[in-house]
């Protein structure tokens, strides 16, 4: 069997492209989560800042007990923000992530059935059992994908539902003015 050598130079440069896709993608989620700590230590820099000012001026323990009990929820909505914010981007790479494997395991799969396909008519008399298990493995190898690729869908959503449920749980000032 004859693969032209132009045929190899576009998989060659589609894998390429594919890599430097990935590239991106990771670097992108890693600029945006660079962004999202930098923002997250600024703003609890000055916030703790305040806080610990507001318990120097303070002038007894109850009102101390008053200030760190006033900062522990909007504390606890902070920290829960930047979760949701942290689960957000990751979500979003994921799926970037999950849309260029697909375009590339489509590929391979169709390039995969042309070889069997080709291989098939080249194949000498006899070797119909081989072909056969071949095209066989093929078929299952995409019912395999499809089966993993729609069950990791699922768990992602499932996931997602869990994530959403936590973090409305742990900020119930949101939960209270979205049901009043």
């Amino acid at each position: 069997m004859y693969v032209s050598p132009d045929k190899l130079s576009t998989s060659g440069k589609s894998a390429i492209e594919a890599l430097f896709s990935l590239a991106e993608t990771q670097m992108k989620a890693i600029e945006s989560v660079a962004r999202l700590n930098l923002g997250t230590a600024r703003e609890g820099l000055e916030y703790g800042s305040g806080h610990v000012k507001a318990l120097f001026d303070a002038k007894d323990p109850q009102e101390m007990a008053k200030l760190n009990l006033a900062y522990a929820q909007p504390a606890l909505t902070k920290a829960a923000t930047y979760a949701k914010s942290l689960y957000d981007v990751t979500a979003e790479t994921q799926a970037l992530v999950s849309k260029l494997i697909e375009a590339n395991v489509d590929e391979i799969g169709k390039s995969l059935t042309g070889l069997v396909d080709n291989l098939s008519k080249n194949a000498p008399v006899g070797s119909e059992p081989a072909v056969g298990a071949l095209k066989a493995w093929v078929a299952a190898f995409s019912t395999a994908y499809d089966t993993v690729s729609r069950t990791t869908r699922q768990a992602a959503e499932a996931i997602e539902a869990n994530f959403n449920a936590v973090t409305e749980t742990a900020t119930p000032g949101k939960s209270r003015k979205a049901a009043a």
